[in-house]
């Protein structure tokens, strides 16, 4: 077996991945680096937690940008195709992960929309992902990454 083989059998320590390994002599040296969100700390590595105001901060604003961002994307969709709503039923339409589910949870208005929300899917994911992006990058901030 070749030293990098037997190097990968090993495990890295918690929280940490593979990156590699080196060899001096008739040592073999495994290399592994922290996963993100943690820090080599005390020859381990461990959570980076940030400012705590600054992560509830970066959650509040996912929520606002999922619950008004994404109803607004939403909106633009239900209009393109003439089924416009009011502003409360684009919010809970939107925060809809399941078409089923906007059905069910946001009455009429879901009911009404259901044929749409199937149709504008897409979009809708497109707009939660782009969210969950930035609330990533925001957090990362806090953890001063």
């Amino acid at each position: 077996l070749s030293a990098a083989r037997i190097a990968m059998g090993q495990e890295c320590p918690s929280n940490s991945h593979y990156t590699g390994t080196s060899q001096l002599g008739n040592e073999l040296t495994i290399h592994c680096e922290c996963n993100a969100g943690y820090e080599k700390k005390n020859g381990a590595c461990q959570n980076v937690l940030g400012d705590p105001a600054c992560v509830k901060q970066a959650g509040l604003q996912l929520n606002r940008d999922r619950e008004q961002g994404c109803a607004r994307v939403l909106g633009r969709c239900f209009e393109e195709r003439r089924t416009p709503l009011a502003v409360s039923a684009l919010g809970c339409v939107a925060a809809c992960r399941q078409v089923s589910g906007c059905a069910i949870g946001c009455g009429i208005a879901g009911l009404a929309a259901a044929a749409n929300v199937e149709t504008c899917v897409e979009q809708r994911n497109d707009c939660f992902e782009a969210a969950l992006a930035k609330h990533k990058t925001a957090v990362k901030a806090c953890q001063g990454g």
